[in-house]
Formats: structure tokens, C-alpha cells, sequence
């Protein structure tokens, strides 16, 4: 893939150019960023025309900072305690002030023989508690009995996120609605702007986009109806960031394709 002299290295746009271009069978070449305009990341030639193509990974900065600050963390004992107490707190909670402060708290929710759950439980018997663990962000707290893994203390555990693995056909709808979203105005400026027949979005999805587990799953099923794609965005590629996942690609004349991760 041919790179422009002085080009800022983008691991991203890179490796899309190279799966692109494994897959249309075209040349790919990255543009230079430096320069402060508003050039986009790829740019090729495919069946006669120009297609400029715009690359973004799609992840949740505050719940991947959570983990690493819970896996850091670790299970924290304290002999004032009587209990073992697993603690969920909010993605964009501070770790270091909810750690500091949750001792004090756990032992006057152990006064309380507090069963465990969310803090608006609290409202009734104890505002103010209530109100400090609104203000560390704590998302729910469980008390059970020690053992001899996790004797007295507590754990810090990022809010829950799970939820049911949506199927390959709900991509259309998710592409739609995530391209259509405040947070790719960015990458629409970046693609209406740009000077080419056809432009493509072009997303990595990370492990906590639950659309994104449908792209781990072995076969080569494909959506079967058309993403609504916001005005400028003429195609759109997404691919998962795990190892073995997929890439597929809406194009305006081929429709869905499997793409080739090289």
C-alpha cells in the first residue's frame, strides 16, 4: 500500500487500507495529516472510480480505562470490615477517590445490616449515604460472607455492560444510527469534504460494542437489508477488533460483500 512521504503513522486507517485493498484488488493510499487540512484517511480507485475513505474505531475510552483501573486495583482487604463487599461503579467514576472513601461507608452500611443493591435503596434510611455514593458514582453495592479467598474488604468492579449478542441482521440498523450520531459528525465533515465519487466510512468496532460479536461468529452470513446511511456516506465497511473477527462492506453497487482481514 503506498504511503505519501511524511505521512503520520495511523495504525487504523493502515490496516483498513490494506484490508481494502486485499479486498477490491485496487491500490490503496494513505493520506498525509499532518498539514492540518482535512484530508481523509485512504483513498483508491475501484471499476472506474474514486473513492476517498474515512476510518474510525468505535470504543468506549471510559469503560476500558474502568477495567484496567479494576484489574490495577485488585481486591482490597480491610480487617475493619465485617463483610466481603463487591462494589460496581459508573464508567467515568474516579477510581482512586471511590477506593479512599468506600471503607467509611461500608462500615455504616454494615451498621445498617444494608442487604445490598443500588444506593437509591438507601433514600429512606440513610440520605446521606445516599448522596455520597451518588457522588462517587457507585452503581450498586453486595455484601456476602468472608471466605478464605476474600476474607473482609471489597472489590471494585466497572457497572455491567453485557447484554444479548445481536444477530448479523441488526448491523444495518446500528451502522445507520451510530453514523447518523453526534459523536461521527467529525468523520461526516471529513467525507462531505471530500473531492470523489464514492464515500466510505470505514469503522472497527471494539469488544464493547455488543453489534460487534456478531462479526466473531465463524461463516460468512451477511446482512440481508440495506443500512440507512447518512447523506455523504455513500459506503460503509466494519470489522471487529478481536482476533478472528470479520469485515464486511455495503457497497452502493454490490451490496454486501465479505471483506478480506489480512
Amino acid at each position: 500500500m503506498a504511503r505519501r512521504q511524511g505521512n503520520q503513522r495511523d495504525s487504523a486507517a493502515e490496516f483498513a487500507g490494506l484490508c481494502v485493498q486485499a479486498t477490491l484488488r485496487v491500490p490503496v493510499e494513505t493520506t498525509d495529516r499532518r498539514d492540518g487540512q482535512r484530508a481523509v484517511d485512504l483513498r483508491a480507485n475501484y471499476a472506474g472510480r474514486t473513492l476517498a475513505i474515512e476510518v474510525k474505531r468505535v470504543v468506549d475510552a471510559a469503560l476500558r480505562e474502568s477495567s484496567v483501573a479494576a484489574s490495577r486495583l485488585g481486591y482490597v482487604r480491610d480487617e475493619r470490615l465485617r463483610l466481603s463487599w463487591h462494589v460496581s461503579l459508573e464508567h467515568r467514576a474516579n477510581w482512586k477517590d471511590a477506593a479512599a472513601n468506600l471503607p467509611r461507608i461500608l462500615l455504616e452500611l454494615e451498621a445498617l445490616n444494608f442487604p445490598g443493591g443500588p444506593p437509591w435503596h438507601l433514600a429512606s434510611v440513610e440520605a446521606l449515604l445516599e448522596e455520597d455514593l451518588g457522588r462517587l458514582r457507585v452503581g450498586g453495592l453486595w455484601p456476602s460472607p468472608p471466605t478464605e479467598k476474600h476474607p473482609p474488604g471489597f472489590y471494585l468492579m466497572p457497572e455491567g455492560w453485557g447484554a444479548a449478542v445481536p444477530g448479523i441482521e441488526a448491523i444495518p440498523d446500528f451502522l445507520g444510527s451510530l453514523l447518523a450520531d453526534d459523536a461521527m459528525a467529525r468523520l461526516r465533515a471529513q467525507l462531505r469534504a471530500a473531492n470523489a465519487d464514492e464515500r466510505h466510512a470505514f469503522l472497527w468496532l471494539g469488544w464493547e460494542n455488543a453489534e460487534a460479536w456478531a462479526l466473531d461468529e465463524p461463516g460468512e452470513k451477511l446482512p440481508a437489508t440495506t443500512p440507512q446511511l447518512p447523506e455523504g456516506i455513500d459506503a460503509v465497511w466494519v470489522g471487529g477488533t478481536t482476533v478472528g473477527a470479520r469485515l464486511i462492506a455495503w457497497l452502493p453497487r454490490r451490496g454486501w460483500i465479505n471483506g478480506v482481514v489480512v
